[in-house]
């Protein structure tokens, strides 16, 4: 690593960490300014052409391309470990490594063998604005309202990517493009599109499930007790929104509108965790919750049909999602859910949230244990179930994640970074 990139690595993390409150004004008002500008000129010039994806790979593989990208990726994993403590619960280190981990995943089932490996730098970076987000703004923003954290991610990324002149200018736009879009998933070039599906992973399935709980709850504070609302059966608030309340239509509302994504296991991986999703739902409510979270779905098993306008937002679940939901979870995975649920909730709810590289602070277990105060008994013990489950699938996930990354090509863009990690997550 050169002196140069060093010492911007240096002045990036002092500016994260360290930055005045004008310092930071000034900062995001350049911000906008400057990736609007990007994003219009870019968009009138999206197509990488035939002749220029020859060069590409023509510098991708030759020796000053190996060694410059696997520079660039130590040097986004450098960044990312010395700012871990600027990180808040659900946007933190361990979001930025399964993010990563959900790119090489892809790499191997479609056979991204070239230039386009280029995406994992955006699938590290893409949150990075996150790390400076509250010092900036005052606070942590999620869902739909938060658009500015993106445009930071590509700020603070372009200042990485301005002192590696050696890469080609089209594939570093081509990169800031994919960080500065990731939260709309509108982008229509590759590695907009690999990038976005690999961050909307993460928002489904246990890995979500964990990021929701300490982040909306615990930092957020919306509620783990779900309400009967009639309105709930068929509309959806958006997250983020101040109607956003309550942590289980949080969950849902992901996990019926994930965009379309990429690639040729996208879909299948999908409707997986949204299965794991709806199970965890299932367990962790009562039965009357049940029907109003799934009502769409109990009025399809009666023929009865719901107004197509009116669940815009609670878009029905396929059949084979559906009926993965009802049958719950197996003998197998029951077996190990019992070990669990011999623990007090609120320590459950605990190991839930404290994981390797997740960012949650006692105040945000304090407001977590809050959270269940009001809950009955009938509510804790549902709950207790479900977080049980999440928790078991999430080591399921995880060990089936690691035997994947396993196959990994040794050759490949991300192999040393995945090492790195793997020790980080696993010392």
């Amino acid at each position: 690593m050169t002196q140069d990139v060093q010492k911007t690595l240096t002045a990036i993390q002092h500016f994260i960490t360290s930055a005045t409150p004008a310092e930071c004004e000034s900062f995001l008002e350049q911000t906008r300014a400057d990736a609007a500008f990007f994003q219009q000129t870019f968009e009138t010039r999206t197509l990488i052409l035939p002749s220029q994806e020859h060069e590409l790979n023509h510098w991708f593989f030759s020796p000053i391309g190996k060694e410059t990208s696997i520079v660039l990726l130590e040097a986004s994993l450098m960044l990312l470990a010395e700012t871990a403590q600027c990180a808040a619960p659900g946007h933190d280190i361990r979001h930025f490594f399964k993010t990563f981990f959900s790119g090489l995943r892809f790499t191997i089932e479609d056979q991204i063998v070239d230039y386009r490996q280029y995406f994992l730098i955006g699938a590290l970076l893409h949150d990075i604005g996150r790390l400076i987000e509250e010092k900036i703004l005052g606070k942590q923003i999620g869902g739909s309202a938060g658009v500015d954290h993106a445009k930071l991610s590509f700020s603070l990324a372009k200042k990485l990517l301005d002192h590696f002149p050696q890469i080609p200018q089209v594939l570093k736009e081509h990169l800031l493009y994919a960080i500065l879009m990731h939260q709309q998933g509108t982008g229509k070039p590759f590695m907009a599109q690999t990038v976005a599906r690999c961050d909307r992973e993460q928002l489904v399935g246990p890995e979500a499930i964990q990021r929701m709980f300490a982040f909306d709850v615990g930092l957020q504070g919306v509620h783990i007790q779900t309400t009967a609302n009639e309105e709930r059966r068929s509309t959806l608030p958006s997250p983020g929104t101040p109607e956003d309340t309550e942590v289980m239509h949080h969950i849902e509302f992901y996990m019926r509108n994930l965009y379309p994504a990429i690639g040729t296991q996208a879909q299948a991986n999908e409707d997986k965790l949204k299965s794991i999703s709806g199970i965890f739902l299932m367990l962790a409510n009562t039965q009357s919750i049940r029907k109003q979270i799934f009502a769409p779905e109990f009025a399809r098993d009666e023929n009865k049909l719901m107004g197509e306008q009116s669940l815009q937002s609670k878009k029905p679940l396929a059949e084979h999602v559906w009926h993965e939901i009802k049958k719950g979870p197996d003998e197998a995975i029951r077996k190990r859910m019992q070990v669990y649920m011999q623990k007090p909730l609120p320590r459950l709810l605990e190991m839930l949230v404290t994981l390797p590289y997740a960012s949650v602070t006692q105040a945000e277990l304090y407001t977590l244990h809050s959270k269940l105060l009001p809950l009955t008994k009938e509510e804790k013990n549902r709950l207790q179930e479900g977080i049980a489950y999440a928790i078991v699938m999430r080591e399921q996930l995880d060990a089936q994640e690691e035997k994947f990354l396993a196959t990994y090509p040794k050759k490949s863009l991300g192999f040393i970074v995945l090492q790195q990690i793997q020790e980080r997550l696993h010392p």
